[in-house]
């Protein structure tokens, strides 16, 4: 993630969105990854310039506003090529996974067998559901001292960017941040709160270089080889629990190669330790991620769904960028989307702690957006919509405000505690296997009301 502004990374250019029952089709999402930003608008793709609170592990389904239309749900930038989903993993073999270091005799090198490990490990903290909270590495040092380990199950480091040959790319700041003291003591102490730490491995599609990229490595054996062996190595070597894949988009064509990839990287996790976690990383809209195949023995142990960026740069109409129901393909179209490919046991919701703000033609909610486009921070803005008198969209289930700024309206919409216990209450009602943070370090400095709900929804052990 090379950022250089500051405002969240990636863009999304999304397409036109269609009514509840049909799923949109974008054309450019954001991702995972975002950098608090005061003003200026999000733009640039992630991991290119400029940041945006989706970028990274974000950036679905576009509301109806303006961009490219495509007959089938796309997320790559490019229409897709078959029904949402892919179509499995058939076609070339995949190069074998290596053998187990020497002396393992062929076998793990972890004496117990698999069933005594779950890649999960939230029951044996007292916790109902799984809880992964993403970290951006440029929000590692500020986030370490507010961490509530007993309402977390897994920490997310975000992220290590892998190139066209399947090789992490530990030239820059992310896999310096990834092997320095701060993330030392956040393992340490994760592992002693009995909470797992996985790293995430990158690859974003956004753009046409990037998706170059991506097709690059997905497509070659050697590459996916040399990546599910890098993967491996940096569990193995720095101690923790496994790994969560972010490639997005999948890249036209790659959905099968996308496949083999995950499988690879389970089976050489697999023989170098048991019971290591592997999820991916999936948009709102399906496209080219293969959830069936995804979802097999041998694959992925869940999808994390980025639920945000429904709504941002490219909205004609403000509102919530995660909403829970309206006219347009929403988070909880979403869930139904992905029960249909898969179990709730396979499904983590991600939830944003971001926002969007737009200059609008009224002060009525959901007004037509006239420009003045900017991310929003739950630690930062929340205090401007209480200033400004916050008010609830029971629609959309998003806090919001409006406001009078050099002579024009300004509407803001962000998730506060009521938005997000409605978005926990679905995961708990779909039983679903958990939920998900995008991102830790946008909530500051007022962590401690996002672990109060955590605890409230998720922590079942009493002291």
């Amino acid at each position: 993630m090379r950022r250089t502004c500051l405002v969240l990374s990636i863009v999304l250019v999304l397409v036109t969105s269609a009514c509840a029952s049909s799923e949109p089709a974008p054309t450019s999402s954001p991702t995972l990854v975002a950098v608090p930003a005061t003003d200026a608008n999000a733009n640039g793709s992630r991991g290119e310039t400029g940041t945006d609170p989706t970028a990274s592990t974000g950036g679905q389904s576009p509301d109806t506003g303006s961009g490219p239309a495509a007959s089938e749900p796309a997320a790559s930038g490019a229409p897709a090529s078959g029904s949402p989903g892919g179509t499995g993993s058939t076609g070339t073999t995949e190069p074998t996974a290596p053998s187990p270091s020497p002396g393992a005799s062929g076998a793990p090198t972890d004496g117990p067998p698999a069933a005594a490990y779950g890649p999960f490990g939230y029951e044996a903290k007292g916790m109902s559901h799984e809880v992964i909270a993403f970290i951006n590495y440029f929000h590692l040092e500020a986030v370490e001292p507010t961490l509530d380990y007993d309402a977390i199950s897994t920490i997310a480091y975000f992220s290590v960017p892998m190139d066209s040959r399947g090789r992490f790319e530990k030239d820059g700041a992310e896999w310096r941040t990834w092997m320095g003291s701060t993330m030392d003591r956040i393992i340490e102490r994760a592992h002693a709160a009995g909470t797992k730490v996985v790293i995430t491995a990158e690859r974003f599609a956004w753009n046409g270089s990037q998706a170059a990229v991506a097709r690059a490595l997905l497509s070659s054996p050697e590459a996916r080889r040399t990546a599910a062996n890098q993967i491996a190595d940096a569990v193995i070597e720095r101690g923790v629990d496994g790994v969560n894949i972010d490639f997005e988009p999948i890249p036209d064509g790659q959905s099968s190669n996308f496949v083999k990839f995950v499988r690879l990287v389970r089976k050489t996790l697999d023989a170098r330790k048991r019971g290591l976690q592997v999820t991916y990383d999936s948009t709102g809209y399906i496209h080219n991620y293969d959830v069936k195949a995804l979802a097999k023995p041998g694959a992925a142990d869940a999808v994390y769904i980025m639920g945000y960026q429904y709504r941002g740069v490219w909205s004609n109409q403000a509102g919530s960028t995660a909403p829970l129901g309206g006219l347009n393909y929403d988070v909880t179209d979403t869930v139904r989307r992905f029960l249909r490919l898969t179990t709730p046991d396979k499904i983590i919701l991600g939830v944003p702690l971001f926002g969007w703000s737009w200059r609008t033609s009224g002060s009525g909610v959901r007004s037509r957006v006239i420009g003045g486009s900017k991310p929003l921070f739950y630690g930062q803005d929340m205090d401007a919509l209480e200033r400004y008198g916050k008010r609830y969209d029971r629609v959309e289930q998003v806090a919001w405000t409006a406001y009078r700024s050099g002579g024009a309206w300004r509407q803001l919409y962000l998730d506060d505690v009521r938005a997000l216990e409605a978005k926990w209450d679905l995961v708990i009602r779909k039983k679903l296997r958990g939920t998900g943070l995008w991102a830790l370090g946008f909530e500051l400095p007022r962590s401690d009301e996002i672990y109060e709900v955590l605890e409230r929804k998720f922590l079942t052990r009493t002291e």
